[in-house]
């Protein structure tokens, strides 16, 4: 079995979510939750970069695609991973955190959060064209996301703060 494979399928059981391509929501959602995923110290081995919707990995897409069209053979060998205490820990950080806020739905809610750590800690940027708490829905509209309110961008500020993944560390020159 598919090493990937059978840990995305337990961490999203455990979660109670749908490992799914079925539709763009789902693969929206199901991109973003692991990218929260690893944020949480799970790390499955994927890289993001950015595209039209946030952070995107090519190898995620596959790796559910390869799922999604074999699903009963991955199925009845059984998944052979389970989550650890530590791992339970972690995954509850991730369930609290893509908890919606503000009456924006789950996919929606997901890609605000993953694109705003990714535009804060991940992309190059240089300094005075960062993200901060203070420029952050200008940078989303800059991005072409237009749809999140300066409410739903500060509130999922907030969360990503709340949850210990927002670094306020200055960084050297």
């Amino acid at each position: 079995m598919d090493k990937n494979i059978g840990r995305l399928k337990v961490i999203f059981e455990h979660l109670k979510a749908d490992l799914s391509v079925k539709d763009f929501h789902n693969r929206l959602s199901l991109q973003k939750t692991v990218y929260l995923i690893q944020l949480a110290g799970i790390d499955l081995g994927y890289r993001f970069s950015w595209y039209r919707h946030g952070p995107y990995s090519r190898e995620l897409t596959e790796t559910a695609y390869k799922y999604h069209y074999n699903k009963e053979f991955f199925d009845s060998r059984g998944a052979g991973f389970a989550v650890t205490e530590s791992g339970k820990e972690k995954l509850n950080k991730v369930r609290q955190l893509t908890r919606p806020e503000n009456g924006i739905d789950s996919p929606d809610w997901l890609e605000l959060l993953a694109s705003i750590h990714y535009l804060k800690h991940i992309a190059y940027v240089p300094e005075a064209k960062r993200i901060t708490r203070e420029n952050a829905r200008q940078k989303l509209q800059d991005l072409g996301k237009v749809r999140f309110s300066e409410e739903q961008v500060q509130t999922a500020w907030l969360a990503l703060d709340n949850a210990g993944l927002i670094d306020h560390r200055k960084w050297p020159h």
